[in-house]
């Protein structure tokens, strides 16, 4: 397995075909990208080099659930919504001086009960494989699905939509000891391509 690569996460049809347009353009980018899916899906395109079947939930429970820092020393992990539009190989470099790189999520800086504490857009990160990044997942598993901890953050947000990854995700940051870098949101920008 190559030390880089590109991890989708995907769960049910439409998001698979959503995963084949994404490799797409990254290939389209990056000729060389080494590209895994992981997924509950048979029957897929070509255009990545691994696949990996794995039964799961749906939804953010499927993207928790399937999220590890197994499969590459250094991982780019990619929604299946996600468009390239130039080769983001470079940010692999970022591997060799921190255990994770996101961008804030632009829609809300500030989520949650938690003051101070930033909202990061798990669309789009580098991470590398080490203890830290370990123990980031494993708490991200912990408290995503921990239904009493939900309750408590979700009681005063009845806007919120649905079950996020948010919360825990901020959490697992704060409680991992890893060290993060802040992408800029060009990275991870949102734009709506119909």
């Amino acid at each position: 397995m190559p030390v880089n690569g590109y991890l989708y996460t995907a769960y049910g049809k439409p998001h698979n075909i959503e995963a084949i347009k994404s490799a797409t353009s990254l290939r389209a980018v990056d000729k060389a990208a080494h590209i895994t899916l992981v997924t509950d899906q048979d029957d897929l395109d070509n255009v990545f080099d691994v696949v990996v079947k794995k039964q799961c939930l749906g939804g953010f429970a499927g993207k928790v659930q399937l999220l590890s820092n197994e499969y590459y020393a250094n991982t780019f992990y990619v929604d299946t919504d996600t468009f390239f539009c130039t080769d983001c190989s470079h940010l692999f470099d970022l591997l060799n001086h921190y255990d994770l790189c996101l961008t804030i999520d632009p829609a809300e800086p500030e989520l949650f009960a938690y003051p101070g504490l930033a909202s990061y857009n798990t669309g789009v990160m580098l991470f590398r494989q080490n203890s830290y990044t370990d123990k980031l997942f494993q708490l991200f598993k912990r408290y995503y699905f921990d239904k009493e901890f939900y309750a408590k953050v979700l009681k005063n947000h009845p806007a919120e939509r649905g079950h996020t990854d948010q919360p825990a995700f901020m959490l697992a940051i704060r409680d991992s000891n890893i060290i993060s870098h802040i992408l800029p949101n060009i990275y991870n920008a949102r734009y709506r391509f119909n």
